[in-house]
């Protein structure tokens, strides 16, 4: 997967990634499932990991390259492993930019074999926030068994 950038003009900005506008995705991923274009020119974006089920969040500094200052220092966040999911359209993930510089992602998850929504809260720096859902930066929701009937 790769990011384009554009200028104002809606020409690629030749400025951004190797000169071509273009700057790579990480290898290991394969789709990108949703971005931040913060006003330094920075982008934050979620995409898969290794599976369709894991995800990483990745920081590119405006320039395209991956923001070393981030995360484990490799421009990505802790591998989110078996959750958010990005199936089809009922199932979206994105990520979300908190006021206070933290970042939210959410998407859905398979708990106990059923399929429930999930929400993974980063901290401004890249890391989980462990003060944020079960001491593990997850928070669950987890809907009835497939085939239940919800009354």
């Amino acid at each position: 997967a790769v990011i384009f950038k554009f200028d104002a003009a809606g020409a690629l900005d030749l400025s951004y990634g190797g000169g071509d506008g273009i700057s790579e995705i990480v290898a290991g991923t394969t789709e990108l499932w949703s971005g931040i274009l913060h006003s330094d020119g920075s982008i934050t974006a979620a995409a898969s990991q290794n599976t369709e089920t894991d995800a990483v969040i990745i920081r590119f500094d405006s320039n395209g390259d991956l923001d070393l200052t981030w995360g484990g220092g490799d421009g990505l966040s802790d591998v989110i492993v078996d959750g958010g999911h990005c199936w089809d359209m009922w199932s979206p993930c994105f990520i979300h930019e908190l006021p206070n510089g933290q970042f939210l992602y959410t998407g859905t998850r398979d708990v106990a074999g059923t399929r429930g929504a999930t929400a993974y809260r980063f901290d401004a720096n890249g890391d989980l926030d462990l003060t944020y859902g079960g001491g593990d930066g997850i928070s669950d929701w987890v809907g009835p068994a497939a085939g239940a009937t919800v009354a």
